[in-house]
């Protein structure tokens, strides 16, 4: 007669028990890989496994969840997805600074206060904090210009093909027997140069030479010139800036001022996220800015102490308590394909907008130095889940 392996029809509990499924919290005390539902049952976990084991200060997951981004080492890696595990490819070394990541239009944007700019749909890497060229050597020399004030000004056009504002303006003023003699041109590898020159008495610069080598002679007619140079008075954008945030086509990048206790947020142009108005195009709010989000057409603006919305120069406060600090600020979609986001703040989690609590009053918050938040899909449901850092 065969000899047959013996087998369990169903789990009978770690104890044997009349509802086999049902077990005390205490009899779990010391069990692994265990679920215990909402009704009491219990149901094995599914398996994980380490993705990564490296020394990574920052890390970006897409909206799409297609691409991760990370700063590894002190290198900003691009990362993909193997079996069971994640392959990093090396971009470009930013050092071991605390990096912050956007998107926009499937490019991922990062910024660590010195280091900023975009890795694109290819992975291929484009720095947006680029400084503006110096004006080259000017000298008059014999020639046929007409006399008056001349100004001479520079500009670098990236590979993606995006001018940055111009540099230092030079001015020099001819006799009417004279032109313009210009020598040691700030050229830098992998960009080109473009100089312009603002003719006799005019405020207008337009395009004289593109990618000049050596030296250059200006000795022609106004009707020479080329196009206009309409990048002016913008700068990059300022140094020491933290949080970045795509809003409405634009880069939003918040700077704190712990000696005043007041937050700028500088706003770019639109669709030129290497340009930024200093005069014009920021907001100042009291605090230190944590969070920035984007959100069913307005921008939210979390402190320490706030919650802000900032909508066509409306700045509104929303909240009189502030937020954690860390990737907190997650987006989901809901009814109707309606969208929030879920935030967690000094007096537990709340959605915006409107800001609603989700936790009782009787909740007690964890107040953390650094908060992680994501929203995980299992069977048909969503959970929210923080990861808090306490010192």
């Amino acid at each position: 007669m065969s000899k047959t392996s013996p087998y369990a029809k169903k789990f009978n509990g770690i104890y044997k028990k009349d509802d086999e499924l049902s077990l005390s919290w205490t009899q779990l005390a010391s069990s692994k890989n265990i679920v215990i539902t909402n009704k009491g049952h219990i149901a094995a976990r599914n398996g994980y496994h380490q993705k990564i084991s490296d020394n990574i200060s920052s890390i970006y997951a897409t909206d799409n969840e297609k691409r991760i981004a990370c700063v590894k080492n002190g290198m900003l890696c691009i990362g993909r997805k193997a079996h069971r595990s994640v392959e990093f490819t090396e971009l470009l070394e930013v050092g071991e600074g605390k990096m912050f990541f956007t998107e926009a239009n499937d490019d991922i944007l990062f910024n660590n206060g010195s280091v900023y700019g975009y890795i694109g749909k290819s992975n291929e890497v484009q720095l947006l904090s680029v400084r503006p060229p110096e004006a080259p050597l000017i000298k008059k020399i014999p020639g046929d210009l007409p006399a008056g004030t001349y100004k001479v000004a520079c500009t670098y056009v990236l590979k993606d093909g995006r001018e940055t504002a111009a540099g230092a303006i030079e001015t020099v003023e001819l006799n009417g027997t004279e032109c313009i003699h210009m020598s040691y041109f700030d050229a830098k590898e992998g960009v080109s140069l473009m100089v312009y020159i603002s003719p006799s008495n005019s405020n207008v610069f337009q395009l004289a030479f593109d990618n000049p080598s050596g030296s250059a002679i200006w000795n022609s007619p106004n009707a020479m010139l080329g196009y206009e140079l309409s990048k002016t008075n913008k700068y990059p954008i300022p140094m020491g800036c933290t949080i970045i945030q795509h809003h409405m086509g634009k880069i939003y990048a918040a700077y704190y001022d712990s000696e005043k206790d007041i937050s700028t947020i500088w706003i770019s142009d639109p669709f030129d996220y290497h340009l930024f108005d200093y005069v014009v195009s920021n907001i100042s709010i009291p605090g230190n800015v944590l969070c920035l989000a984007s959100i069913a057409g307005k921008l939210l603006i979390g402190t320490d102490e706030e919650i802000y919305s900032y909508n066509d120069d409306a700045l509104l406060r929303e909240a009189d308590f502030g937020v954690a600090p860390g990737k907190n600020a997650i987006k989901e979609t809901i009814a109707n394909n309606e969208e929030r986001v879920l935030i967690w703040t000094k007096r537990g989690l709340c959605s915006a907008f409107p800001v609603r609590m989700l936790t009782d009053e009787k909740f007690d918050a964890e107040v953390a130095n650094n908060v992680s938040g994501a929203i995980i899909e299992r069977d048909g449901n969503k959970h929210y889940i923080a990861s808090i850092f306490k010192k």
